[in-house]
């Protein structure tokens, strides 16, 4: 076996989930009026990878404007921003668009993309207070 095939960054990956990730955009752009929904809870933030952030964000975006959201207008909405080439291009909206997943299922994926979203948010602020950044002495103080 070739040893130099893997070799250690030693940069420990964040919590994440790109398939999951991939499946809440796929059910919000063939299923839009989940968005409603769902609006309140899933923030661009529990979205690890920026391709997916920026897809949420046109969604979003699709959605407060009262605009349909379908492969149709997110593509316009990408291109009208010169985002669609830095999310992946055409390719990228139609591996996710082509995938099926089932609404039934938006729950529990967005019960996991919370949790990756709190964990990665605890080792944020675990390195700002290994960084000097927060103080530690703020983090034990009681309100």
């Amino acid at each position: 076996m070739n040893q130099n095939k893997f070799k250690y960054s030693g940069i420990t990956p964040l919590p994440s989930t790109f398939l999951i990730e991939q499946a809440v955009l796929n059910i919000l752009l063939t299923n839009p009026k989940v968005f409603n929904e769902v609006s309140s809870i899933l923030k661009k933030d529990f979205f690890y990878f920026k391709s997916h952030q920026i897809i949420y964000e046109k969604i979003e975006n699709l959605y407060e404007n009262n605009l349909p959201i379908n492969l149709t207008t997110i593509i316009n909405r990408l291109e009208d921003y010169g985002l669609l080439d830095e999310i992946g291009g055409l390719e990228k909206i139609s591996t996710i668009i082509n995938k099926f997943e089932s609404v039934s299922n938006l729950e529990s994926y967005l019960v996991i993309l919370n949790e990756k979203y709190l964990r990665r948010s605890i080792i944020e602020v675990g390195k700002k207070v290994l960084s000097g950044a927060i103080p530690a002495e703020l983090l034990l103080m009681k309100s």
